[in-house]
């Protein structure tokens, strides 16, 4: 998922298209995987009481990269910038959607991302599937129908990439989450 979410050559250089569609792109940091990575493994040892020695390694690394995060959102913190949530923040965000236990692939991560983005105002999301990546299309297309219900304003659309999905495909149906972005714009204005 990191990697589709990441690479131009993973997603058909999404970020490109969407700016060639006058879209303003934001993509989630990938500090938050990181501290994620680490969180996991302690979440894991806190639950089930196994691989003690991982929980040290992990707790060290989550503390490292949540000190840099903090860093970033000092940086921004007094300009028109925004930096990333504070990650308990978005942990604690996403319970009432999905256990924070759940550690598959990007795990409740890829919801606290979208969740996180409604909250800035940012509604209507491109979820980048990886072929045949269950996790994601649990979590991402699984989380899609409550996210709507609980943020009616959301307009989240799952694409995915894999060798057998067309280019053209994926780029219509970015098209009509952009459509439905405008007319829920006039609507609204």
């Amino acid at each position: 998922m990191v990697f589709i979410k990441y690479s131009p050559l993973g997603n058909n250089d999404l970020h490109r298209y969407l700016e060639s569609e006058g879209c303003e792109v934001y993509c989630p940091g990938l500090i938050d995987f990181l501290i994620f990575m680490g969180d996991h493994h302690v979440v894991e040892t806190e639950l089930y009481h196994v691989k003690y020695k991982k929980y040290v390694a992990s707790t060290a690394v989550k503390g490292f990269f949540k000190m840099m995060q903090n860093k970033i959102i000092k940086a921004v913190k007094d300009t028109r910038f925004f930096g990333p949530t504070p990650f308990e923040k978005a942990k604690k965000d996403v319970e009432p959607f999905v256990s924070p236990a759940n550690k598959m692939g990007e795990g409740w991560l890829l919801t606290a991302e979208m969740i996180d983005m409604i909250h800035m105002g940012i509604n209507s999301i491109v979820c980048a599937q990886p072929f045949g990546c269950l996790p994601n299309h649990i979590i991402g297309k699984g989380m899609i129908r409550k996210l709507r219900e609980t943020f009616p304003q959301s307009n989240i659309v799952p694409i995915d990439y894999d060798p057998g999905a067309t280019k053209v495909n994926q780029e219509n149906r970015i098209k009509l989450m952009l459509s439905t972005a405008r007319q829920q714009k006039i609507i609204n204005n």
